[in-house]
């Protein structure tokens, strides 16, 4: 298994700050992630930093101890195994398992490695952190031999200090495109050579919708129409609006806004007074 890749958005203190790449923070602060639903305490004296390749770095005594801090999927089943497996670092740095892995804490389980393809002599320390629903969090420190208890110490205070809370699930009223379609009815108007349609999407307040389409054509062989209506529910996700219908059927649109007119799927559509719901 490769450790760790992480990408944080971070609190710290009570002040909510999305990470930056490349901007410095200095322990000892609380380091949370309420996307990931986990946090920990970067320890006295450390510096983490988000590095262009989204990995969360740490060091401590202007660089001569190191860490990657990051999530990773194991279980109580799975956490020993990998854990006793050579672990590639990339760039050619492996850490080779010293003794066999071990569990400390009902949560917490370490293993000693000696690294190979670093520029001197390090060992290194892994405390993993076992959290709800197959979620862990990795703690890999490193450094040269007269400063290995500095570093165990830390690591070790960081994973104790590491909890897992409920991951934050967005509401559906802080979309802001929520707010623009509630209770709209939308049209969409198309007229060509001898063809014209129009659609309607009425967007109720309780999540239900309706629509309805109408088309009809005039050539040399006489006239044409076509008329259809559907339900179901709707939501909005990022900057799409999801029609799951009655039948079982989906169908995403994406939105977007330009000179105070919405646009789905890049077609211009206008609010109009909604009397069928609200």
């Amino acid at each position: 298994m490769k450790l760790f890749v992480l990408l944080f958005t971070l609190v710290i203190c009570s002040f909510s700050l999305e990470i930056e790449a490349g901007k410095n923070y200095t322990g000892s602060v609380l380091l949370q992630s309420s996307a990931q639903g986990l946090s920990f305490t970067l320890a006295q004296g450390w510096t983490a930093r988000l590095n262009e390749a989204s990995s969360l770095t740490a060091s401590k005594d202007n660089g001569q101890i190191i860490a990657i801090i990051s999530t990773y999927d194991l279980t109580s089943d799975t956490v020993i195994q990998e854990m006793n497996q050579v672990q590639d670092m990339g760039d050619g740095v492996f850490l080779h398992p010293l003794a066999k892995a071990r569990k400390i804490s009902p949560l917490i389980y370490m293993a000693d490695y000696k690294l190979s393809g670093a520029p001197s002599p390090m060992q290194s320390r892994v405390y993993v952190v076992l959290g709800p629903k197959d979620k862990a969090l990795a703690f890999v420190g490193a450094s040269q031999l007269h400063q290995l208890k500095i570093m165990q110490n830390d690591m070790y205070a960081m994973a104790k200090s590491a909890k897992f809370t409920k991951l934050k699930t967005p509401k559906q009223n802080d979309n802001p495109w929520y707010s623009k379609l509630k209770g709209q009815l939308l049209l969409r108007f198309y007229h060509g050579s001898g063809y014209s349609e129009k659609s309607k999407w009425w967007l109720c307040s309780d999540g239900h919708f309706e629509t309805s389409f109408n088309a009809s054509s005039a050539t040399s062989l006489g006239t044409g129409a076509a008329l259809s209506s559907n339900i179901g529910r709707w939501t909005v996700q990022g900057e799409q609006l999801v029609l799951d219908f009655q039948n079982g059927s989906q169908y995403i649109y994406e939105l977007s806004m330009y000179d105070g007119y919405i646009y789905m799927d890049n077609d211009k559509v206008y609010r109009d007074t909604n009397n069928y719901c609200n």
